[in-house]
């Protein structure tokens, strides 16, 4: 609050002060008054003016660390998915490993077998879509599948007999019936194996 020289004056007269010591008196109060007041000012616009900085450099704290935290946060959550994704692929490159092997069994009972046959029999089929596999590592439906094979690729199933008999271990205990059974092709690999075998060496015989 301000005070004027007169105001100060009334005041001091109405306290007994003697008049010709009123007008220095009163002067000097004001002069330190009004000292003592603009020192007060000065230093609350400066602590006005630190706090208004200091706001400032809060919210500048704030904002750096808003943007860090969104940094971090997105990289992590960048990470965190290359890694859900690079575990799903091993996953699925896995089961597709399983599925391939059980899909190669069924193939062999549908009797293809061919090399050319089973790479294309296996370009265009989904192996995602042939169902579950069981505990053993074999398809739920492996009967179901292997009738969809023999009815959709029956060009590609190897006639019987075109693979050749299992020449080198011959069903025991026959007459002569099974090897003069074999082909011509069959019967020179199996007496390559069986030299001493009295089918063969009686088939070397009337050669």
């Amino acid at each position: 609050m301000d005070f004027s020289v007169k105001q100060i004056k009334d005041l001091l007269s109405k306290a007994g002060l003697p008049v010709d010591a009123l007008e220095k008196t009163a002067e000097e109060i004001c002069s330190r008054h009004n000292t003592t007041l603009d020192a007060i000012k000065e230093e609350r616009d400066n602590y006005k003016k630190d706090a208004d900085t200091l706001a400032s450099v809060q919210k500048e704290l704030a904002d750096l660390k808003a943007h860090a935290d969104d940094g971090f946060k997105e990289k992590y959550e960048k990470e965190h998915a290359d890694f859900e994704k690079f575990k799903s692929d091993v996953a699925f490159e896995k089961e597709h490993v399983l599925r391939e092997k059980a899909f190669l069994e069924i193939l062999k009972d549908a009797g293809v077998t061919k090399d050319k046959s089973v790479e294309k029999v296996l370009k265009y089929t989904d192996l995602e879509k042939l169902g579950d596999l069981d505990k053993d590592g074999k398809f739920v439906d492996a009967k179901k599948i292997l009738k969809s094979v023999q009815e959709e690729w029956p060009e590609h199933i190897s006639k019987q007999g075109e693979q050749g008999a299992d020449v080198k271990n011959p069903p025991a205990g026959t007459d002569g019936n099974e090897f003069e059974k074999m082909s011509l092709r069959d019967k020179m690999s199996y007496a390559n194996d069986h030299p001493n075998d009295e089918s063969v060496k009686a088939w070397l015989g009337k050669k």
